[in-house]
């Protein structure tokens, strides 16, 4: 039976997730498949957790293990020197594919001849969206990735592309790579709506740490791999930055808003709490007089009891 998709599972150290992840590959629906997973020399128990699963792999299955980590653009391009299939679909391996997720791009790529197929990326065991996709347009991609890695891309459409090793251990590797396909290779793309990738969101991952999570770092990465293409869309990439800047402007107009808006209100409550303060002051001051004069009252109240009481017994002497 002819492979018509290889999958590949890039691992490092999602021990907790790597079995949902295999796993949810083994029962697609769609059978015409082969796996490749490539652990990027794991510190945690992976590789033990890989070996056993293979053992079931209801089809061909080629394991390799780093003894040093590279990074995921090294392993992903590890992948792209195999011979692979007719498609190739990468799966990172902390995430997991519903049973017919293959099956419906396969199909869509199969009808419509488009060469990459992508969804949208829910959260892993909830109903929320994490990314909602959207039909695609050159225009609309170059001022931001909704294309994620885990699409189906036609093998023969990639040729010498590969993932840009400046970006390893940084962020938008996936971004820069499908770019590459469409801008160089003229790949096509189609959203498929009728499905999506369950997709975890993990505290620790890279791009959530330190400055990898900053707008600042992500407009550094972002702007050199736009500026790659320039020499080839230089009309629609002046465009993008264009838009990008003004987009920029308005959003550091509206923080400069809010941060006015914020600076207002605290001062407002500095001066409330001032007033406020003022009236606590008063309000003890006043309630210290009444304190007072009621312990005064009460003082007099038991001397007077203390009188009628000794009134009282020599009442009873007498």
């Amino acid at each position: 039976m002819e492979n018509l998709v290889t999958v590949v599972v890039t691992s490092y150290n999602h021990s907790n997730y790597i079995e949902e992840c295999i796993q949810s590959i083994f029962s697609q629906t769609f059978s015409k498949l082969e796996l490749i997973i490539i652990d990027d020399a794991s510190t945690d128990d992976s590789v033990e957790k890989i070996k056993k699963l293979l053992l079931n792999s209801p089809f061909p299955a080629e394991k390799i293990f780093l003894t040093k980590n590279g990074g995921l653009v090294n392993a992903r391009n590890i992948a792209l020197s195999r011979k692979l299939s007719k498609y190739v679909l990468f799966v990172d391996s902390d995430n997991y594919l519903p049973r017919d997720y293959i099956e419906k791009l396969y199909v869509l790529a199969e009808k419509t001849n488009k060469d990459i197929i992508y969804a949208d990326l829910k959260e892993a065991n909830s109903d929320k969206t994490f990314m909602k996709a959207r039909e695609y347009s050159l225009e609309s991609l170059l001022l931001g990735n909704y294309i994620d890695s885990c699409s189906l891309i036609r093998t023969d459409i990639i040729g010498n592309i590969r993932y840009d090793t400046f970006l390893n251990y940084k962020k938008l590797e996936d971004y820069d790579f499908v770019l590459n396909l469409i801008i160089r290779n003229n790949a096509q793309s189609l959203y498929c709506k009728d499905t999506y990738l369950n997709y975890r969101v993990l505290s620790n991952s890279l791009s959530r740490q330190g400055n990898h999570n900053s707008e600042q770092y992500y407009y550094e990465i972002y702007l050199y791999i736009i500026s790659k293409f320039l020499d080839l869309i230089p009309n629609e990439i002046n465009y993008t930055l264009k838009t990008t800047i003004l987009g920029m402007e308005k959003r550091i107009f509206d923080l400069v808003t809010h941060l006015s808006d914020v600076t207002n209100y605290v001062l407002d409550l500095e001066k409330n709490n001032q007033t406020l303060d003022q009236k606590n002051i008063t309000l003890s001051e006043k309630y210290k007089e009444e304190i007072e004069n009621h312990r005064a009252e009460l003082i007099n109240e038991k001397i007077s009891l203390n009188y009628q009481t000794k009134k009282m017994k020599n009442c009873q002497i007498y």
